[in-house]
């Protein structure tokens, strides 16, 4: 999930890639997005190494 306020952790390793893929709560629709957005979007209260 994206911009609900939830707090979120992060794995870092998703930083290696362009773009990565999540659910969007639609069953013919997909999210992409850039690692780098998570933290903008999102209130990342940790993240995984």
């Amino acid at each position: 999930m994206v911009g609900h306020n939830l707090p979120c952790v992060v794995d870092k390793r998703l930083f290696q890639y362009t773009s990565i893929y999540g659910g969007s709560g639609e069953e013919t629709c997909t999210l992409k997005i850039n690692p780098n957005a998570l933290e903008k979007v999102n209130r990342v209260v940790a993240t995984l190494d």
